[in-house]
């Protein structure tokens, strides 16, 4: 069985690609991965090329853009890369009964409920990250819902040892600086991207398992356990570090 992971050069793609099983439920597994260099997601022609080049029987797409504040000015660019690449992974997908694990985020929502998100709550994105990522949502779901090719994994806020990440920044800037700013009023659940890989490895497990879980449901939450805000990680951070 061939898996294809793209943005196997950010820091979950690596996590990913680190903690590829060699088999899974007996089946040999062959993981091919994808890097910016090697594809551009804004580009449709490449993304469709990919699908029919590599036949993947699983794509965990682990490449967006993230960068939240900037898709305000750079919109078209992340409706391109967060929206319509995987609508192109999709269609070729559904073509010969390819899957999917598309990585998507807790900004689909607008986080005012002031509780943990339900699967099925209503997204309300605030701006143009969210947005972008609620279509690629929509998009998956249309063309592989019904079949259940397609899965949707919300995560939140991902820090790891490896790429660019909030953890890795602030043990740079505590080095660097001995007074820094963090923002104290936006609470989350920050997510290893150890523990995120291994639970994509275990979805497609459960899938070949042909489990209740699989077989029922599309979409799907994961975080770490607890809530902090940017401040308290960044104070345990260096109090556990430094």
């Amino acid at each position: 069985m061939k898996l294809m992971i793209t943005g196997v050069k950010g820091q979950l793609g690596k996590a990913l690609f680190a903690m590829a099983p060699k088999e899974i439920e007996g089946e040999e597994i062959e993981t091919v991965g994808t890097s910016r260099t090697e594809l551009d997601l804004s580009d449709k022609d490449a993304c469709r090329s990919a699908i029919r080049i590599y036949q993947p029987d699983f794509l965990i797409n682990a490449a967006a853009y993230t960068a939240v504040d900037k898709a305000e000015e750079d919109s078209d660019l992340a409706f391109k890369i967060n929206a319509e690449a995987p609508k192109v992974f999709a269609k070729e997908l559904k073509d010969y009964g390819g899957k999917m694990i598309h990585i998507s985020t807790d900004f689909v929502f607008s986080g005012k409920k002031g509780k943990p998100y339900k699967v099925n709550d209503l997204r309300e994105p605030l701006g143009i990250y969210g947005s972008s990522k609620a279509l690629g949502e929509d998009s998956i779901q249309e063309i592989l819902g019904a079949s259940k090719l397609g899965k949707v994994l919300r995560t939140s806020w991902l820090i790891g040892p490896t790429g660019k990440n909030f953890a890795l920044t602030m043990l740079r800037l505590h080095k660097e600086q001995s007074k820094i700013s963090v923002m104290e009023d936006q609470i989350g659940s920050p997510t290893s991207t150890l523990s995120l890989a291994e639970v994509c490895w275990r979805l497609i497990e459960l899938d070949l398992q042909k489990s209740p879980l699989s077989q029922s449901a599309n979409i799907f939450h994961w975080s770490d356990a607890g809530v902090a805000s940017w401040y308290d990680l960044a104070v345990a951070i260096k109090e556990i570090t430094l």
